[in-house]
């Protein structure tokens, strides 16, 4: 019983570190850090809470989600387990999920997966129509990030940010109002090499890097997709080269891969797969409260300071600051 009693106050004491260690050092970042997609909680990782590195969280190949999410982005006890501690996960009930599932399968069904379309079929007959059913409605195409280096997309919270944006010229300034930047290619065109192919001699995610420096810390996500494979980069991750989330839209809808054979999930496997993908790429995951926790979930944790205990200083913090 003794042992049971000090390991429960000991559990209550790393709490007890990790609120007040997460609130004072949001404070010191509060001042210097970008609000731009992040509201009020805004902040670089570097500025972030000190936390501790714990065990790689890569996704293992043991893993039953393995053959559609790829990536360590998140941690693995995130995307299997404290992510449906979240309201926007609850929210996206068996209904939401079932009518995104149906949308996603009909653009599918429609586009030429066997064939070879070129990133401007792949784009708009394939990507921007999936991009709507995740509820993107506002965006702007082809923005210009330099003379050279010219975006696909740019999407916006609604339609207000958008106007916003329109009133300002191409540059950080209305980068910096868009939640997250689309870069998209060919139907299944390799995201990290270069394919050989005239006018492709740089890899998707070595542009996709470029294209984030390039909005000069305004714009801290990015979405890179080839139609099959859809790619979420943050630019706060320790290494924004390395740490991805990516899902397999095609694994997750039960629909036939690049070898005409779907992919080995369970049904239950490929119901969280597309959730998953549904959530986090959906507009609803670019609000104000949504990308905080993406941002805390990407942070390395120890077993003792994880992502529902930041979150539960992040959420003391702001009741503490409401009663001032």
């Amino acid at each position: 019983m003794t042992e049971i009693s000090d390991r429960s106050a000991s559990v209550e004491s790393a709490k007890a570190e990790v609120t007040s260690e997460f609130v004072s050092t949001f404070r010191q970042a509060q001042g210097t850090a970008s609000s731009t997609n992040f509201g009020p909680w805004a902040c670089r990782r570097d500025e972030a809470v000190p936390l501790s590195p714990g065990r790689p969280f890569s996704l293992l190949p043991a893993m039953p989600l393995d053959a559609a999410v790829r990536g360590s982005l998140f941690p693995e006890d995130f995307l299997t387990a404290s992510v449906d501690e979240l309201p926007e996960w609850e929210a996206f009930d068996a209904a939401a999920l079932d009518d995104f599932t149906a949308a996603a399968r009909d653009v599918l069904a429609r586009f030429p997966t066997r064939g070879t379309p070129n990133e401007s079929e792949t784009e708009d007959d394939l990507i921007w129509p999936i991009l709507s059913h995740l509820g993107w409605t506002a965006s702007l195409r082809q923005q210009k990030l330099s003379r050279a280096d010219v975006l696909d997309g740019l999407l916006f919270t609604d339609a207000a940010a958008k106007t916003r944006a329109v009133g300002l010229a191409e540059g950080p300034a209305r980068y910096a109002i868009g939640a997250a930047l689309v870069e998209s290619k060919r139907w299944h065109r390799p995201l990290d090499r270069a394919s050989g192919r005239s006018g492709e001699a740089l890899a998707p995610s070595t542009q996709m890097l470029r294209y984030l420096r390039l909005t000069d810390g305004g714009l801290r996500w990015g979405m890179l997709t080839n139609g099959a494979q859809w790619r979420l980069y943050y630019q706060g991750a320790r290494s924004v080269a390395e740490q991805f989330f990516e899902i397999d839209l095609p694994a997750a809808l039960d629909l036939p891969g690049p070898d005409d054979a779907p992919l080995p999930l369970s049904e239950a496997d490929r119901r969280r797969a597309c959730k998953l993908f549904a959530v986090f790429f959906g507009r609803t995951a670019f609000l104000p409260e949504m990308i905080l926790d993406l941002s805390l979930a990407s942070m390395p944790c120890s077993p003792t300071k994880n992502f529902l205990t930041l979150r539960q200083a992040q959420r003391l913090h702001t009741q503490c600051t409401a009663s001032l």
